[in-house]
């Protein structure tokens, strides 16, 4: 029989992945939502709402990575830029991971013939959804239970319900 005890399982490797990134997926998940929320406004530009998004995505997530290896270059000026680069770029790159999900149920629905606005609804209401995950598994990780969980939950969840809301009121 072999121990296979210290292997990385996939599942472990992406969990541990999700965990140590949350926010910055949580934050791309924002981001998505809230361009799309902006850009489809234009009917029937599929190419151009989702190209914006990704550019948006990644101009945020290159603004918070160079913001990340300044700020870590201040504290630790020995440091080289690159080594600093290497180091926070995989969490850096959680943003645009983020929005990911977003983006293609758009896109997909859009593909299917699902009008425009339609699609970055429901793009929108599956930002709730991930959000009131990713608040339950933060919440989870912090041992919190009952009503805690429920706020936690509530006030992720919350965010993407008020992107709709703003998206309503902006239509």
């Amino acid at each position: 029989m072999v121990d296979d005890s210290s292997r990385t399982r996939p599942a472990a490797v992406l969990t541990g992945h999700f965990d140590e990134n949350a926010g910055a997926i949580l934050y791309g998940a924002v981001l998505a939502a809230a361009a799309m929320t902006v850009v489809s406004v234009q009917p029937d530009r599929t190419g151009a709402i989702a190209l914006s998004v990704v550019l948006m995505l990644v101009v945020y997530s290159l603004a918070h990575l160079y913001a990340t290896v300044l700020g870590s270059r201040i504290s630790r000026p020995g440091d080289r830029a690159w080594t600093r680069v290497r180091a926070n770029l995989p969490h850096e790159a959680a943003v645009v991971e983020g929005g990911l999900p977003v983006l293609l149920c758009f896109t997909g629905l859009r593909v299917a013939g699902v009008g425009v606005a339609y699609a970055a609804l429901a793009a929108s209401w599956l930002t709730v959804a991930l959000m009131a995950f990713i608040g339950y598994r933060i919440g989870r990780l912090s041992d919190a239970t009952g009503l805690h969980l429920a706020l936690e939950v509530t006030a992720a969840a919350g965010i993407g319900v008020l992107l709709i809301v703003l998206k309503t009121a902006h239509h």
